[in-house]
């Protein structure tokens, strides 16, 4: 387990340093086409998708017959998607909750969208939900579930998280990886939790549009998440979820206990850790100070 997780990390690693490359040249097209705002995070973006696709990708070839993959369950697929696309609109709710407040609070400003609906669901909801399920989900995932489901599902998300290098995104995406490890363990598809990241951030990058949202959208959202929130945690609170939350948390804290130190506690994974979490650090003082450092 403790080479396959450095042999991950590593590789990501790898993946950051083709990504600033990548990264300088996106942004410089980028702001050729489109001087402010957003663009320029866009090209980044596509940046990082390149660079760790191509170098996950490279691995996923050289390791696949290795991977160990769930079992194709087609009826699975039919049943779970809308109950996992209901649970992932509740957890953006939340998190939108949370990341108003932290907004509110700090008086960071809110950048004006200045890319077209068409140009916005290609960069940030197609290629996203293709790239990131690829590299997270059928590889990372993969090729550590013969470790353990839960083990590989905490691992692969934790690195998600980490990967998007923003504190508020990064807990969404840890939530989200785990849900999308679930649908994937049990629908043995990967298009489903393509289709579940794609619809996802269609919708975050539909709803500024909308001439409305702009005035009072994310104060509603802020609202529903925390009804959303009061809601999960009375079901949560009722006896017979709450047995079952206990022994799920009581099987992930035994997994975690066992091999947990063989996968997190490794050279390139501190390295990786650090670097995200301080560019992380970085990007709350820009956003925080206006963009004016």
């Amino acid at each position: 387990m403790r080479t396959d997780s450095k042999k991950i990390t590593w590789l990501l690693i790898l993946g950051q340093v083709f990504f600033q490359t990548a990264a300088f040249v996106m942004i410089a097209i980028s702001y050729f086409f489109n001087k402010t705002g957003p663009g320029m995070l866009i090209g980044s973006d596509i940046g990082s998708f390149i660079a760790n696709v191509v170098i996950l990708g490279i691995f996923y070839l050289v390791t696949r017959k290795n991977a160990s993959r769930p079992n194709v369950n087609r009826k699975q697929s039919v049943r779970l998607l809308p109950a996992a696309f209901f649970a992932l609109i509740v957890w953006n709710l939340i998190m939108g909750a949370v990341d108003f407040s932290i907004s509110s609070v700090s008086g960071s400003p809110v950048d004006d969208i200045s890319y077209s609906p068409l140009f916005g669901l290609v960069t940030i909801a197609v290629l996203p939900a293709v790239f990131e399920e690829f590299a997270f989900r059928k590889v990372i995932y993969g090729h550590m579930r013969k470790h353990g489901k839960i083990i590989a599902a905490v691992f692969s998300s934790m690195l998600f998280g980490l990967m998007h290098q923003n504190f508020t995104q990064g807990i969404f995406a840890f939530g989200m990886g785990l849900l999308m490890c679930y649908v994937y363990e049990k629908t043995g598809r990967i298009i489903c939790t393509m289709l579940l990241h794609f619809l996802n951030n269609a919708i975050s990058v539909l709803l500024p549009f909308i001439p409305e949202y702009k005035n009072f959208g994310r104060m509603a959202e802020a609202t529903l998440g925390i009804i959303a929130l009061i809601a999960v945690t009375f079901i949560l609170l009722k006896k017979d979820n709450r047995i079952r939350l206990i022994n799920l948390l009581r099987s992930a804290f035994g997994a975690l206990k066992i091999k947990g130190r063989e996968c997190f506690l490794t050279v390139p994974m501190v390295i990786y850790t650090v670097f995200c979490i301080g560019m992380a650090i970085v990007t709350a003082i820009i956003m925080y100070s206006g963009g004016s450092l």
